[in-house]
This record gives C-alpha cells, structure tokens and sequence, in this order.
C-alpha cells in the first residue's frame, strides 16, 4: 500500500479523509541524494489559483449558478481541459452572455485584484535554505513566461533561480512530465535527485511521471486532493524547514 508522510498542520484533515497513510512511499533501496528542487508556480509559491477561483465564482453567484471547488479544480496546474469554466456559465446563462464575455470579465477583475497578492509563507525561507545546501533551483510551470516574469519581476526572484521552464519551453504541460524533465535536463541531475513542490493534483501527476519526489503544499482551493503521488504533505513551507523535507525522504521515514 503507497504510504505517505504528513507533516503539519494538514495531518489532521488528511487523516480523517484517508485514515489508512500514515508513513511516505519512498522505494526502499533507492540511494537518494537531493541535488536540486523545481518549485510550481501558480498555487505554490503565489496563491493565485484561489484568488481565480473566488473571482469567478463570484461572477457565477451574480447570475445565480455556482461553481463547485472539486468541479473547477480540475484544471488547476494545467490548461482547461475537459470542464471550461466559461463555456459551462454561459450554457447555463444560455447565450445571453457569451463565452468570450464572461472570460473577459473574469480576466478584468482578477488583474484589478493581482497586486494584492504575496508569496506564500516559507516560500522565501525554502529558497535561501536550498541556496545555503547549494541546490540548484528551477521553475516548472503549465503557465506562460510573461505572467512568470510579472510576478518574478515584482519580488525580485530571478535571481535565486537557475532555470525557468513555462509552457512555452514545451509542447504538452502538466501532468504531462515534459516540464519536469526539461528542469532535470537543464540541472543535470536525475529524478530520484530532486524535489518537485506542487500545491495541484496535476502537478504530482507529472513530478511523479518523471520519476521526482513529489512534496505536496495544498492551497485553499487544492487541499480537498488525497495526493496519491506525493512523498510528503505539508500544509505550508512555514511549518517546516527545507532539510527535515530532505531529511524525511532520504531516512525514507
């Protein structure tokens, strides 16, 4: 049975939902030494996935809909997919707004609302701990490098990274690994040599795909996700430090 190990306030919801993981799923025999970590974007280091979520749910209770979390999370860490938010509201609002509108609008407020956001707690802390081990760093993100570099820009975090990897490094975003195993080639090292930081279920999906320890940080709009397919749960990078992170996976508690 796949066993994970939860650290942190989170330990108490996951436990009531999935009361049988109780340690991590490390394979035992592997000779892990991490060399490198690949932080996501959206979600994990700036919670911009639920300011999204909130803002268009907002749009969806002025027409009188609603937007479930679980439904709309579906395409949290990559692009829309099978559900599109937009397409779905105005289906239901039966063409008296359109698509276009409707996405426009969300587009409108959630921009008028960006500069309210900040970098998760411990975020910061992470990426001086790694530079203190001499970790190479890199980004993997499903979304696109100008929204990267706004963001990068304006808290001043290019410096700290060795690469960045955006959609369009690739051809497929996650889950697919391609991002990931981009990271690890431009790094040199290999998968059982890093960590992957994601807050989305499609984001373990491609970590664990390219063979990465995978640490799940769970926003408000994420946390409802078991993640199968990570080693570790934390519910903030405040609550911890970097090397217990290292230490837990290579000890394989």
């Amino acid at each position: 049975m796949e066993q994970q190990l939860v650290l942190g306030a989170f330990s108490d919801w996951f436990s009531e939902r999935s009361p049988n993981k109780t340690a991590i799923f490390i394979n035992e025999g592997d000779d892990c030494m991490i060399r490198a970590i690949v932080f996501d974007f959206d979600g994990l280091m700036i919670d911009t996935e639920t300011l999204e979520y909130e803002v268009l749910q907002k749009i969806y209770t002025e027409y009188e809909f609603d937007l479930p979390i679980a439904t709309y999370a579906q395409n949290i860490g990559t692009t829309i997919g099978e559900f599109n938010p937009y397409t779905n509201l105005a289906n239901l609002l039966k063409q008296n707004k359109d698509e276009q509108f409707i996405k426009n609008l969300h587009k409108e407020r959630l921009e008028s609302l960006l500069p309210t956001l900040v970098l998760r707690e411990g975020v910061l802390d992470f990426i001086a701990q790694a530079k203190q081990l001499n970790l190479k760093i890199a980004l993997a993100t499903s979304s696109h490098r100008a929204w990267i570099d706004s963001f990068f820009t304006r808290f001043e975090l290019h410096q700290y990274f060795d690469y960045i990897c955006t959609a369009d490094d690739v051809t497929h975003v996650k889950p697919n690994p391609e991002l990931y195993l981009r990271a690890l080639s431009l790094l040199g090292v290999d998968g059982q040599e890093a960590i992957a930081f994601e807050d989305s279920h499609n984001g373990s999906i491609a970590a664990a795909a390219a063979g990465m320890h995978c640490i799940a940080v769970p926003n408000p709009v994420t946390q409802h996700f078991t993640f199968e397919h990570c080693s570790l749960i934390i519910s903030s990078m405040a609550d911890t430090t970097l090397i217990k992170v290292i230490e837990a996976i290579e000890k394989k508690f």
